[in-house]
């Protein structure tokens, strides 16, 4: 009984250990901020990295065999739906013909054309809610139409030439990001230029790639949230780009497949690998989930969080190192009263408890108060964010940076109880030098002078 009152008495005696306190509170506060926004950035980010990729895709090795991967794909389990795509690299203008002449590179934008058939692209991904995710006062500029039919457009019967693109099928939807960076608009005429592929061997690759160009018109915008998404694709009909591009006719780039449940993604990525295999070493095409195409960027981000967590780490080590401190301080303080109690029977252990007892009341305390403090601001992190803005004009979130509007936050219980953990061994770990340096005091020496 006397370890815990001695401990406590000595804690309470100076304001120093206040400060280990405040020093360990801060850090373990400051890791569960940031680390809590930290995987709020990754949950977004995956969102919407996730938003415009399919769980699978099955790239082709064999042209002109869609029905055979068709079939194949929808025969395995788990899957739910699959759409077909065709894709074609290109640079679209505003100004190549009919509105003037492209004068500098910022007037030509390269862009990926993905030929797509609605009716099952709707059902592989979340087309539909990209074409309506717009402001009220921004509809009437880019919203298409007719969501069930994106690739129409109603126009001024007087307008003979758009009445024809419409017949001929020559509509297109542009991403968001790029309709600003051209100021194109839902009506607003572009030039595409993209190439055909001749299927013929040993010839030149000159003979091989031929240019196409044609007119089209903007039936409508889409706008995912993917800035690099909405910045750089183009949506057309999977008949109309195998016209444009005279591709074969049952020619697929690639199948978009979606599962049932993302959780089985690894098991029928192993399944249709297995389907494709054709012998040792040979497949008929390769599957991907959609972490595998993005993976570079996934581990990037995931990655950032490790960094900061070594970092802010160095705060609980600043902590703990001021606990170390403070305990030496302590005991050269305290020679005195160590010597009066081993000369009154207080064991080696005894002694080494109460001090190991100061470090970790310490800890607990600080982690307690750190993450009060934690919590407090994970819950109105946009308030304070906020209040920092209008007082101070002090900008930390950039809403036109990222493709949220608010700051994320993610607290998991897990990492939480991780860092408290980690903070109170530490704190232990630094208690324990100067507790055996107290421990091991000779009584008469550390009376000697008393």
């Amino acid at each position: 009984m006397y370890r815990i009152f001695l401990s406590f008495k000595y804690l309470t005696s100076r304001v120093i250990p206040f400060l280990a306190m405040f020093s360990v509170a801060l850090g373990v506060m400051s890791m569960i901020v940031v680390i809590s926004v930290m995987n709020g950035f990754i949950v977004q980010t995956r969102a919407i990295a996730r938003g415009t990729l399919a769980d699978l895709t099955v790239s082709p090795r064999i042209l002109n065999a869609k029905d055979y991967y068709l079939e194949t794909i929808h025969g395995t389990p788990k899957v739910k739906a699959v759409s077909s795509h065709l894709v074609r690299q290109g640079i679209i203008s505003t100004r190549l013909s009919g509105l003037g002449d492209a004068t500098n590179q910022q007037d030509l934008t390269f862009v990926t054309i993905l030929g797509v058939d609605y009716e099952s692209e709707k059902k592989a991904s979340a087309i539909e809610s990209y074409l309506t995710n717009f402001e009220e006062e921004e509809r009437f500029l880019y919203e298409v139409d007719d969501v069930s039919s994106p690739f129409d457009l109603s126009i001024d019967s007087e307008d003979f030439r758009a009445q024809r693109y419409i017949r001929d099928g020559k509509l297109v939807i542009i991403g968001y990001q790029l309709a600003l960076r051209l100021g194109i608009r839902k009506g607003t005429y572009v030039d595409l230029v993209s190439y055909s592929i001749n299927p013929k061997k040993d010839i030149s690759l000159q003979e091989r790639l031929s240019p196409r160009h044609d007119k089209f018109i903007c039936a409508g915008v889409f706008h995912s949230g993917d800035y690099e998404f909405d910045l750089s694709f183009v949506y057309m009909p999977i008949d109309r780009l195998r016209d444009f591009a005279l591709a074969g006719e049952g020619e697929v780039s690639e199948f978009a497949v979606t599962l049932e449940d993302y959780r089985y993604s690894q098991s029928v990525k192993a399944e249709l690998q297995e389907r494709f295999q054709i012998e040792e070493g040979s497949k008929t095409a390769w599957v991907q989930t959609w972490e595998d195409k993005e993976h570079i960027f996934l581990n990037a981000v995931d990655n950032e969080k490790s960094i900061l967590a070594v970092i802010l780490s160095f705060f609980l080590a600043f902590g703990c190192f001021a606990i170390f401190i403070i305990l030496n301080m302590m005991v050269r303080e305290k020679t005195r009263d160590i010597g009066i109690l081993n000369s009154m029977g207080a064991t080696f252990g005894g002694i080494l408890i109460i001090f190991v007892l100061n470090a970790m009341i310490i800890a607990f305390i600080g982690s307690a108060v750190g993450l009060l403090g934690g919590v407090l601001i994970c819950d109105n992190i946009n308030a304070i964010e906020q209040w920092l803005e209008d007082t101070f004009g002090l900008v930390i979130f950039r809403p036109d940076v990222y493709a949220f509007d608010r700051l994320p936050v993610d607290m998991r219980t897990h990492e939480v109880v991780y860092i408290i953990t980690g903070t109170i061994l530490l704190s232990a770990a630094a208690g324990l030098v100067p507790a055996f340096r107290a421990a091991r005091l000779d009584p008469v020496r550390a009376l000697r002078y008393e």
